[in-house]
């Protein structure tokens, strides 16, 4: 065989992986991509998508040697620099992954994936308008690149600067109208009329019934049905928002079992904790958790208007230490007895989230971590923070569900969300487990119902803030003015003053959600 055979079959192979990759079907990517690397370790594509296809899979250690191996024969590839800073990025490796995309962007200044990937690790770090300035730069020569503008739109939507979004997503609608995830992140933060131009091509995109993938059909129905919503056709709202979720509940790997076997498990870990020094420490965190959909952004934009508190969003921070630190997985509990782990093994889960928080540059009295399902391991809180402080949101059980079936989210941590027996059931075990903690911390947890906090805002956000002990700011009432960056399904509501018409919002669709009222306790 001559070696442009040799070449050719290579060839081959690497297009087969790369529609492989496309289908999403990293495991055959690595199955079949690790022996050809082994013969052709100078081969730089084939580590990228193998590396890609663990971090796909949520293997990222893995990822990251795949990626390093690479580097070691060519230190200045700036497709692999690029990857390594996206993989770091992920799992919030702040440090790590800017001095990776740093490195690529100093080798090829216009590289568009380094700066879009750079500007989402701004983005995270809540630093809105550095984003918007790289992108802004590559843009000049790139008008018409829809990865820039996508990203630029999220960048613009994130700092609240909606009319600049809607451009950037119209923009990427006209340049590609199959990746539907520009509709539907138009459409949240559009008020649809029955008239409006957006809502009626929407309308006549899936009507044509052109070939889009399973994910972008979901996207597409998530935004119409959100449009329909809007001018209170609920019939329709509710056809296309179920068909959302059914489509994505298909792609996903999601088995109830599993997470009630988790909840359980965390009650065996805790059930004999020693809380004896929760009061007598203190600590700078304020941790806002409960259900997804409750009201934890708007908790979190109430008290990050105090001119002392900063607001930090969603951090993955506490999920990394209970894997990093206690267990292999989730379902894998290395000991079910907190009391049995040794003091250094909190020392370290503290200086990691510390250590990971620097990034932010906070010069703050307070800090906000607000990622709803560290309602999970509160008790793990207070070990790693005693005397920290934890706010519970709690809303009515069938709102706050419709809320979260009517919504998509990129986390995979929320994949109950699309099935409503799931959802009913997930509810069920966070309330049981909220009751868990309550009977142990008592008053230690502060529980702020989203009700009664619309029904009379200045009464309860003052008894907030005096449980966070800090002084009264009148800011705080004026929380819509805040310009922090929010990145949740909330990003457009939080910007308004308080309103109430999210209140029994799924009395609308009643007779469509006979079965999850069957459900919730």
């Amino acid at each position: 065989m001559n070696k442009t055979d040799v070449i050719n079959i290579i060839k081959e192979k690497l297009q087969n992986l790369l529609n492989f990759y496309s289908a999403k079907k990293y495991e055959e990517v690595i199955n079949k991509g690790l022996p050809l690397l082994k013969k052709n370790p100078q081969l730089n594509i084939l580590s990228n998508l193998i590396s890609l296809s663990y971090h796909n899979l949520g293997e990222h250690d893995k990822a990251i040697v795949c990626l390093e191996k690479a580097l070691q024969s060519n230190s200045k590839d700036i497709s692999v620099l690029n990857n390594l800073g996206l993989v770091h990025t992920s799992i919030e490796n702040y440090e790590e992954a800017e001095i990776y995309l740093e490195r690529s962007l100093k080798l090829k200044p216009e590289y568009i994936s380094g700066a879009v990937n750079m500007a989402n690790l701004k983005l995270k770090l809540n630093n809105g308008k550095e984003a918007i300035s790289i992108l802004e730069k590559i843009l000049t020569n790139n008008k018409n690149n829809y990865e820039i503008n996508f990203t630029l739109g999220n960048a613009y939507q994130q700092v609240g600067d909606f009319e600049k979004a809607k451009n950037c997503f119209n923009i990427c609608l006209n340049l590609d109208k199959t990746k539907t995830i520009a509709d539907k992140s138009l459409s949240l933060i559009t008020k649809y009329t029955k008239d409006n131009k957006h809502f009626i091509h929407m309308k006549e995109k899936i009507n044509l019934k052109k070939t889009f993938d399973m994910e972008s059909l979901s996207h597409l129905n998530f935004a119409i049905g959100k449009a329909y919503e809007d001018i209170k056709k609920y019939k329709e709202a509710f056809y296309h928002l179920d068909r959302a979720n059914k489509i994505k509940n298909t792609l996903i790997n999601y088995n109830f079992k599993n997470e009630k076997k988790l909840f359980e498990n965390i009650k065996k870990l805790f059930l004999n904790f020693n809380y004896k020094n929760v009061q007598n420490n203190t600590e700078n965190k304020i941790f806002v958790v409960g259900m997804t959909r409750s009201g934890t952004s708007l908790i979190e934009q109430i008290l990050s208007s105090h001119n002392k508190i900063y607001g930090a969003g969603e951090l993955n921070f506490i999920q990394n230490i209970v894997t990093k630190y206690f267990m292999k997985n989730e379902l894998d509990f290395q000991n079910l007895d907190i009391n049995k782990f040794g003091d250094d093994v909190f020392f370290k889960s503290k200086n990691y989230y510390n250590k990971n928080l620097e990034k932010f540059k906070i010069n703050k009295k307070l800090v906000v971590d607000k990622a709803p399902l560290n309602f999970k391991w509160i008790g793990l809180i207070f070990k790693i923070f005693p005397g920290c402080k934890i706010i519970n949101c709690t809303r009515n059980p069938m709102d706050v569900c419709w809320s979260n079936y009517k919504n998509w989210f990129a986390s995979k941590k929320l994949n109950f969300t699309y099935n409503l027996e799931n959802l009913g059931n997930y509810y069920n075990s966070y309330k049981d487990l909220m009751i868990f903690w309550k009977n142990i911390f008592k008053d230690n947890i502060f529980e702020i119902n989203y009700e009664e906090l619309i029904s009379s805002p200045e009464n309860k956000i003052k008894e907030i803030v005096k449980f966070c002990d800090i002084e009264w700011d009148d800011n705080c009432l004026n929380f819509h003015k805040n310009k922090k960056s929010v990145a949740t399904a909330s990003l457009a509501q939080v910007r308004k003053p308080i309103y109430k018409s999210s209140i029994k919002q799924w009395e609308n669709y009643k007779n469509e959600l006979i079965s999850l009222k069957k459900i919730i306790n």
